[in-house]
């Protein structure tokens, strides 16, 4: 197991941003939004009766619906599956001493740098976001990435989108963007290195599973439920660091720049990035 921990507290060194320092320890809303008490999911698929989705009013796909048997492809749909995974991360990654209380877990969609879609768990606690590459065919954790919430500066929410003279189809689909950048320019080496995993933001949408139509209302799935969660935790987070201001929350497209990836095309169109049952074989 692999851990990834962004360091708390280092000053500014310069204009751009080279990337956050990483500790690795052995093998693997709006602004002025008033502090609330936390009404996240629990730890079961529970139903949500809303279908807000993110961003504009495309924040969903049209026209796509998941068949029972794509449904029942996926092992994390498998009962039990996901809370027992929440249990074991929570036991071997949650510290109540630097995390504190876990408030809540989701089963997300992480778009990374490369516009590769990896499943990714996350867990959000009192002082941290926990964002977990999880085995659900091994059934183990790989790695994990811990984000102390005071450190985020912003939320972006809206349609994602590739820059104009990219010949990638259009997503159609709306997320978030997590950024601990300080407002500084992430560099050309890190934004096109593919084997960088540590850039100081993260890109998230809803997990394949919710586009099934029992399941398009479970929070697990859903990215704008965690945002919601997250905006009031982070907010409760920053005064115990001395930041008065609550964390802006900023509407606009969201750019991943890819301008041609066929990698990205195959991995996505096949859901690599998931663990699946794929016709006899599973990964």
């Amino acid at each position: 197991m692999m851990e990834a921990q962004v360091n708390d507290d280092r000053p500014n060194q310069g204009p751009e941003f080279d990337g956050a320092r990483l500790e690795i320890h052995g093998p693997e809303t709006r602004e002025n939004v008033p502090s609330v008490d936390f009404k996240g999911p629990s730890l079961s698929q529970g139903k949500m009766n809303r279908s807000m989705s993110v961003g504009s009013g495309s924040g969903r796909r049209p026209n796509f619906i998941m068949t029972d048997y794509s449904l029942k492809s996926y092992f994390c749909y498998r009962d039990g599956s996901f809370e027992n995974a929440v249990e074991a991360c929570k036991e071997s990654v949650v510290s109540e001493d630097l995390d504190g209380q876990l408030r809540g877990a989701w089963l997300l969609t992480e778009i990374d740098h490369w516009d590769a879609e990896k499943e990714k768990m996350v867990l959000l606690t009192e002082n941290s976001l926990l964002i977990i590459k999880y085995d659900f065919v091994a059934i183990k954790m790989l790695r994990f990435r811990r984000v102390m919430l005071h450190l985020l500066d912003t939320i972006e929410v809206g349609e994602i989108v590739y820059p104009d003279k990219s010949i990638m189809p259009p997503r159609q689909h709306g997320g978030v963007r997590l950024l601990w950048t300080k407002g500084k320019e992430i560099s050309a080496s890190l934004r096109w290195n593919p084997w960088k995993e540590e850039l100081p933001y993260i890109t998230l949408t809803d997990h394949p599973i919710s586009y099934h139509p029992k399941e398009a209302q479970t929070i697990t799935y859903r990215v704008d439920n965690f945002m919601e969660a997250l905006v009031q935790a982070v907010n409760q987070a920053r005064p115990k660091k001395n930041i008065a201001e609550n964390i802006p929350v900023e509407e606009r497209s969201i750019m991943v720049e890819s301008y041609g990836s066929i990698y990205s095309m195959i991995c996505n169109q096949s859901h690599l990035g998931f663990s699946r049952e794929r016709n006899g074989m599973s990964f």
